[in-house]
């Protein structure tokens, strides 16, 4: 089905939950004025596919207008998908600048954390983003904010290998000898960043240190 070409007879002829269904579409994602369209026949912006909702989908793919919508048809800043995650930290470990700004600017709560203790920047961090763990440490975050096994964002960037981001957390008083508990091979023992990168320049920059 083009959701695009729909007709104003098709649209309302589907349920709140129908329509809260078609805000997941790239297609309608891409295009403000059918979202608006879509959410003023009283789709429900609350709708859940795959254990998330259209603003984490938005969030995810870079779709700063569709985020900023969906925030003002009442969509909680900080609401959790499934796996926890709010549209922060989805914007965050996909690298989109834009859309934290939004979110922040809406009052997100950077400091939110997952069951397993992981913050917006330690996605941002083990997925190389540094522009973003720039904005998020210039906002107030710790570089030394942990996991519940005591990781932090150095060790995960060390971990994938990640110089530049390693260089900024440092610059902002990222311990490099903070330790955590992780698994080397089958076995989980205490480690720190050094340990865990494997790139010659990572290693070469932290043991410089």
């Amino acid at each position: 089905m083009n959701l695009t070409a729909l007709t104003d007879i098709e649209l309302d002829r589907m349920s709140p939950d129908e329509l809260g269904l078609l805000l997941f579409d790239d297609d309608v994602l891409q295009d403000p004025d059918l979202i608006k369209k879509i959410i003023g026949l009283g789709a429900n912006v609350l709708m859940e596919q795959k254990s998330s909702l259209s603003i984490h989908e938005a969030a995810r793919l870079g779709y700063r207008h569709a985020v900023q919508i969906l925030l003002d048809a009442g969509v909680p800043v900080d609401v959790e998908s499934g796996a926890n995650l709010t549209p922060l930290e989805c914007a965050a470990a996909w690298g989109h600048l834009d859309i934290i700004e939004v979110l922040l600017n809406a009052g997100a709560n950077i400091h939110h954390k997952i069951p397993s203790g992981e913050q917006a920047i330690h996605w941002a961090a083990v997925n190389g983003h540094n522009d973003v763990v720039k904005m998020l440490l210039d906002h107030g975050v710790s570089p030394n904010t942990t996991d519940n096994m005591r990781v932090t964002p150095l060790i995960m960037a060390a971990r994938s290998n990640h110089l530049e981001v390693c260089k900024t957390l440092i610059e902002h008083g990222a311990n490099k000898d903070a330790r955590a508990m992780c698994m080397i091979g089958p076995i989980l023992r205490s480690t720190i960043a050094l340990e865990q990168a494997t790139d010659p320049e990572v290693i070469a920059y932290l043991s410089s240190l």
